[in-house]
């Protein structure tokens, strides 16, 4: 009888460890901002107390249904919405923005799914729904990348043109440099395309090593060569254009 006792004892003991504890895991479920960190507060609950035998298949069902109607549907009407002109943080470039929210989105529905593929059955027709929408993500930035590297010969061309030029095409023509303002004729594109291709490799961790991105390659290595040949150049057609000044205070 004492054995009993103390058996029924220790029973309602841990039922009511097991009530304080579906009672917190109740109430810190609730207070997760977003579907991934649900679930990963779930995960760690049913690890740390998997002796008590608590019960999480139905939590996890309903974020299953959740996921399917605050991540999945989200992110297909967002793409949809976007996708033509997507929401870019000021100062980031716009390929490099694209990919980046495209990134975002694909991470809400990608963290989720992962866990829950391994914590209940998932549905044919649900997974071809989140396959359906992954693709499109993927793609996306894939068509973005391209549409920019394919653009990259066209914006490059000021690279074939002289980097000083004159006001006075004809005197520059024939040597004669000391009549007519000089200009510093290098193309702005060229910096943008480096500086989108920093920002690509940087944020969104896209490396340029394909036989197709050696001109990009270049334009890198070379970003400095660029700057210091600019700033020198405009240096001294700056205190060409003193001297010139000084000259002809002179008078003839």
């Amino acid at each position: 009888a004492e054995f009993e006792t103390d058996v029924a004892a220790f029973t309602k003991i841990v039922e009511e460890i097991q009530k304080q504890v579906q009672g917190f895991v109740d109430a810190n479920f609730d207070k997760q901002s977003s579907t991934e960190q649900c679930l990963v507060f779930l995960e760690r609950c049913e690890r740390d107390f998997k002796e008590l035998g608590l019960e999480f298949e139905s939590k996890y069902q309903q974020m299953l249904n959740q996921y399917t109607r605050k991540d999945l549907d989200f992110v297909r009407s967002s793409y949809n919405k976007y996708r033509e002109a997507p929401p870019i943080p000021n100062g980031m470039p716009a390929i490099a923005g694209s990919i980046s929210w495209v990134r975002q989105l694909y991470r809400r529905i990608e963290g989720p799914m992962k866990i829950l593929s391994r914590k209940v059955i998932i549905k044919r027709n649900f997974n071809k729904l989140y396959n359906n929408v992954a693709r499109v993500l993927m793609e996306y930035e894939l068509v973005q990348l391209k549409h920019w590297k394919d653009g990259v010969d066209k914006q490059l061309q000021g690279l074939q043109a002289p980097l000083l030029v004159s006001s006075d095409p004809l005197s520059w023509q024939a040597g004669i440099v000391d009549n007519g303002d000089l200009f510093v004729n290098f193309d702005p594109h060229i910096m943008e395309v480096i500086q989108e291709a920093r920002w690509i490799t940087y944020v969104c961790g896209i490396t340029f090593e394909g036989t197709e991105d050696e001109l990009v390659r270049q334009l890198l290595g070379n970003e400095h060569i660029y700057k210091c040949a600019v700033e020198e150049l405009t240096d001294i057609v700056r205190r060409r254009a003193g001297v010139l000044q000084s000259l002809y205070s002179l008078g003839p």
